[in-house]
C-alpha cells in the first residue's frame, strides 16, 4: 500500500489530481491520464468502444441544433477532408442526430457529437472546453448563427479521447 501511495504521488506532481476508487479487483493499479478531463456521459450509438483521434476538429455549440441544414457546411468539410471532428452541443434534434450516424456508419465522415444539456454540473463547461480547446463558443447569445460559426470557430486540439463516462482532451496548443 505505501509503495503505490509513493508512486502515486510521484506520477501526479503538482498539476495531476489523485482518484481513489474502490474495485473488486484482486491487484491495484495506478491509471495517469494526461490532459483535461470531463466527465460527460456519450451516446452509445456514437460509441464503440473507445473514439480515440489526433488532430481533431473542435466546434463549440452553447445551443441546440435542430436541422441538419444548421451544420451541413461542417458536414461537408468533414467529408472532404476526412477529418475528425467533435461537436459539443446543448443538444441534437432525432434527424441531426440520425444524420451524423448514418454518415459516420458508412464512413463518409468521422464526426463525434457530444451532448451536454444544462445541469448543475455541466453551466459553466462551454467556457471550460473552450479554454481548453482554444476555440471560441458559437452562441446566439452574442448573435452568432450556427451555420456560419461551424466554419469559422474551429479549432484543432491535439487529441481527444472519449469514452462513455469521460472525455480527456490533449491540447499542446493550449498548455
Amino acid at each position: 500500500t505505501r509503495e503505490i501511495i509513493k508512486c502515486s504521488i510521484s506520477l501526479s506532481g503538482s498539476s495531476r489530481k489523485i482518484i481513489v476508487e474502490k474495485t473488486n479487483k484482486v491487484n491495484s493499479s495506478i491509471v495517469v491520464r494526461d490532459g483535461y478531463n470531463f466527465p460527460l456521459r456519450v451516446d452509445k450509438n456514437f460509441l464503440g468502444a473507445v473514439w480515440k483521434r489526433r488532430d481533431v476538429n473542435c466546434v463549440i455549440i452553447d445551443g441546440v441544433i435542430l436541422e441538419v441544414s444548421e451544420i451541413h457546411h461542417l458536414l461537408t468539410y468533414a467529408s472532404e477532408s476526412k477529418e475528425p471532428y467533435i461537436l459539443f452541443v446543448r443538444g441534437l434534434s432525432p434527424d441531426v442526430k440520425n444524420t451524423i450516424y448514418v454518415n459516420n456508419n458508412k464512413k463518409t465522415i468521422d464526426v463525434m457529437p457530444i451532448e451536454i444539456p444544462i445541469t448543475e454540473n455541466t453551466v459553466n463547461i462551454f467556457s471550460d472546453l473552450s479554454a481548453v480547446c482554444g476555440c471560441d463558443i458559437t452562441s446566439s447569445y452574442k448573435g452568432d448563427l450556427i451555420s456560419k460559426s461551424v466554419i469559422e470557430k474551429i479549432s484543432t486540439v491535439s487529441s481527444i479521447h472519449v469514452h462513455s463516462e469521460y472525455i480527456s482532451i490533449q491540447n499542446n496548443n493550449c498548455e
